[in-house]
């Protein structure tokens, strides 16, 4: 293993922060301030933990209504507060942010998600035996593995060291269980694709494979690429390319 940095610290690092994926497709949300005129708060685009995407919200909202705001999340639903005396509606139309609102809101002066949301990978860590038996009803889950490394001279006398790390997603979610993977597949391997520095250390991430298996009558072994009835698990494979 390199003594410049962690490959695997770097990996479930990168996954604990990417929480709430914001695009293109779903960064704006709509509010009524003291029952005002609909208006749009856009997020910045990017990748945020839960604790990040509350005060980056909060901070959009004191701008748009000079006001002072409070987000919490509890029990998978959001609540977002107003100073007493003062009233705030979440506007369903045209809002694309998905923070458990399904309809537009109650005026008042907090008001809560009516369905709950949860993070995109509830459970990320190494792969042992102890945190398989860890998972409980824990999914999405993410399990990382290190693999093989390889030394290569990468011209003028420096050398790379190219890392290969096994990721395996599991998902038991029922409903629109495939739809779920593949999106938070899609997710996994976007941000390892965009995220290429670390610790000041320029490196270059790729997923190699993605492997999905075959149906399996039994039970699925944690390591397995495959799926039944109720689980699934995907094997990616990542190639980190660290320049020394």
């Amino acid at each position: 293993m390199s003594k410049q940095f962690d490959v695997l610290s770097y990996i479930k690092t990168l996954i604990d922060n990417i929480d709430w994926v914001i695009t293109l497709a779903n960064k704006d949300i709509y509010f009524k301030y003291d029952a005002g005129s609909s208006t749009k708060i856009t997020l910045i685009i990017g990748n945020y933990t839960t604790a990040g995407l509350i005060t980056h919200l909060e901070a959009l909202l004191d701008t748009a209504f000079t006001i002072t705001s409070t987000i919490t999340y509890s029990s998978n639903k959001f609540s977002i507060a107003v100073e007493t005396g003062h009233t705030i509606q979440y506007i369903d139309t045209s809002s694309t942010l998905e923070i458990g609102f399904t309809r537009d809101s109650a005026v008042a002066v907090s008001i809560t998600s009516d369905t709950s949301v949860n993070v995109h990978f509830q459970y990320v860590d190494y792969l042992t035996e102890k945190n398989v038996n860890k998972l409980g009803n824990r999914f999405p889950a993410v399990l990382v593995e290190d693999g093989d490394e390889e030394w290569g001279e990468g011209g003028a006398g420096s050398y790379d060291i190219i890392h290969y790390v096994q990721l395996y997603l599991l998902d038991r979610i029922n409903q629109d269980r495939l739809e779920t993977l593949l999106e938070n597949q899609e997710i996994l391997t976007d941000a390892i694709n965009n995220n290429n520095t670390i610790g000041g250390y320029a490196v270059c991430t790729k997923i190699i494979t993605v492997e999905k298996g075959n149906y399996y009558a039994s039970e699925l072994i944690i390591t397995q690429p495959g799926y039944n009835n109720n689980s699934s698990v995907r094997r990616i494979t990542v190639r980190i390319w660290e320049k020394v």
